[in-house]
């Protein structure tokens, strides 16, 4: 199953409408997300970045799993803002 953890978090940088980044920190990790959005030929370009830098031995051990699973999870989130922007404009 998925497990879910709970972290604190900040948000570093709010530039709106055109980029977020936020960081999240517990024990084990600490991990900044950034999400960058620019026009692109009529539609926009949503890019993102995750930067995880494990705290604990465990962590370190398991660094190439948690990486890709948060780019499953960033990538995802950026599919679903896509469906509900496309909903938003045939609306």
């Amino acid at each position: 199953g998925v497990k879910h953890r709970l972290m604190d978090g900040v948000i570093v940088t709010h530039e709106a409408p055109r980029r977020l980044t936020c960081r999240y920190f517990d024990k084990a990790m600490s991990v900044v997300v950034d999400f960058q959005l620019e026009p692109l030929d009529g539609g926009t370009r949503a890019r993102h970045r995750i930067e995880i830098t494990p705290q604990s031995l465990m962590a370190r051990m398991t660094a190439a799993m948690i990486h890709a699973k948060a780019d499953e999870q960033a990538r995802e989130a950026l599919r679903n803002l896509e469906r509900l922007l496309a909903r938003r404009v045939a609306a």
